[in-house]
């Protein structure tokens, strides 16, 4: 009489924690903060960023332009050697030779456009030399989820991969969509770094001029919750797909419903979708594997009396004993 009253007692508070137990009721589950997943991809994206960013450049290759500080130096006529600073149209203005147009120009050709100038009408056989004081037509900003953010001073000829490279790479928290904001237009074109850096396509390694802006937002986050072995919380690093997420939460435990998972998607003003899945309807390619977005929870339900038998097999409500004994006095 008691082993029967002992498992009656142990069924129903089986079933009762399986109603809220192994996660709460989708209706009434509110998103809590758990453990981020590992960032071993940020990590690989970072070790690309490194190798394929040009910034060990020449500084012979630079183009002068728009901000830059300039020094010349003429050895036959010191009175003629000065510093001055490019203005928005390219030019500086020099002694005797009034507004030169310099924008563009690399080192070397300006030095030789100098020489140029000054030896048609004052200086015979001028010996001129330029140097670069301040860098500043290169001049971009990198922020969001970058480890360095601030203003870059680029080289040559700036590209992306640059910039992030200077900004110390990703965050371990970053997204793998990088948004670069065009100086004057406003133009925003969006690289995918998976693409740029995984499958080789080195056209996304776009240029960036003065003034542009790089941001790298934040990976968003989704939330599994229920019957998986790994229940938390996880980075949208790329497109997250459903089961896609299930499986990076280890799988679905002992008893879980895979015909009853629900998707839970949050609106702007807090209100509540909530949508069944089916995992084998999606094998079966007869449901759509829907795609996660930021704030999206998905909770696997799990089948009480299997859960019931693998609480019995773990011990939880009572001591062993064996079946053919007498039950406990």
């Amino acid at each position: 009489m008691f082993l029967r009253s002992s498992f009656l007692l142990a069924l129903f508070t089986a079933i009762a924690l399986a109603g809220c137990g192994g996660g709460k009721s989708p209706e009434s589950m509110i998103p809590s903060k758990f453990k981020s997943s590992g960032n071993d991809e940020i990590k690989k994206l970072n070790t690309r960023i490194i190798t394929r960013s040009s910034t060990d450049f020449s500084v012979s290759d630079y183009r002068i332009g728009p901000g830059d500080l300039i020094e010349v130096k003429v050895y036959e006529a010191q009175d003629l050697s000065t510093v001055a600073r490019v203005n928005s149209r390219g030019t500086v203005t020099y002694p005797l030779l009034g507004e030169v147009e310099v924008g563009s120009l690399t080192v070397q050709e300006a030095e030789q456009k100098l020489r140029d100038l000054l030896a048609a009408k004052y200086v015979k056989d001028p010996h001129v030399s330029v140097f670069i004081r301040e860098y500043r037509s290169k001049n971009v900003a990198v922020v969001g989820a970058v480890n360095k953010p601030g203003n870059y001073e680029l080289l040559n000829q700036g590209r992306l991969l640059d910039a992030l490279a200077l900004a110390g790479g990703l965050t371990e928290n970053a997204g793998k969509m990088v948004y670069v904001t065009k100086y004057g237009t406003g133009e925003q074109v969006a690289i995918d770094l998976d693409e740029l850096l995984m499958d080789g396509n080195t056209g996304l390694n776009i240029p960036v001029s003065m003034g542009d802006t790089v941001f790298v937002p934040e990976a968003g986050v989704f939330y599994v919750n229920g019957a998986v072995k790994r229940p938390g919380e996880y980075r949208i690093k790329d497109q997250v797909t459903v089961s896609k997420a299930i499986g990076m939460a280890g799988g679905l435990v002992t008893g879980a419903k895979s015909s009853e998972v629900k998707l839970i998607r949050f609106g702007k003003n807090g209100e509540r979708e909530m949508v069944s899945v089916d995992l084998k309807a999606i094998e079966r390619g007869e449901q759509e594997d829907i795609a996660l977005q930021d704030q999206d929870v998905v909770f696997v339900d799990q089948n009480a009396i299997i859960a019931f038998f693998q609480t019995l097999r773990l011990g939880f409500f009572f001591p062993p004993f064996s079946l053919s004994g007498s039950a406990p006095q």
